[in-house]
């Protein structure tokens, strides 16, 4: 399945969510995290993983395999080959959507992991170290954990 863009399938996703009227503050205190903190906290579960695995050279391997597929939309990464170190990173219920990009540069293919719900996108990325995210999404923050790993969230439509 190829998908236009998946962050616009998400904005959608994420519309609807909110109706339900939970959120992750961006602003201040709730009863709940923050996005900073919920970041911060996401960086550090990512930062574990890398010191037992090579998510860069994960992110390389599966990027080659699914090469002949490349085209310049996402792929969808097949639900049996999303790793399960991805499943303890994000608190939630259902499994992350996974999409592997391929960039006109070969040093901007990744692979996204994807949460959507009322509480905004989540979306971590694992890339090649030198990779640098360029979005055109204008409430997108991005937290970089470490070279060629990111957290994104894009908060809910108010």
């Amino acid at each position: 399945m190829n998908v236009r863009n998946p962050f616009e399938c998400l904005a959608v996703l994420m519309f609807v969510c909110s109706l339900c009227g939970c959120g992750v503050s961006t602003t201040g205190p709730t009863a709940g995290p923050t996005f900073q903190q919920m970041s911060a906290d996401m960086c550090q579960r990512l930062r574990a993983i890398q010191r037992t695995n090579d998510l860069g050279a994960w992110a390389a391997e599966c990027i080659q395999r699914h090469s002949a597929a490349a085209s310049s939309r996402p792929a969808l990464l097949p639900l049996g080959e999303i790793p399960s170190w991805i499943f303890g990173i994000y608190d939630a219920s259902e499994r992350p959507r996974a999409f592997i990009h391929y960039g006109s540069n070969p040093a901007n293919h990744r692979v996204t992991f994807n949460w959507a719900s009322g509480r905004g996108i989540w979306t971590i990325v694992v890339a090649g170290a030198s990779y640098a995210p360029a979005l055109d999404y204008p409430t997108a923050h991005v937290t970089a954990c470490e070279p060629g790993l990111f957290v994104l969230y894009i908060p809910p439509v108010p």
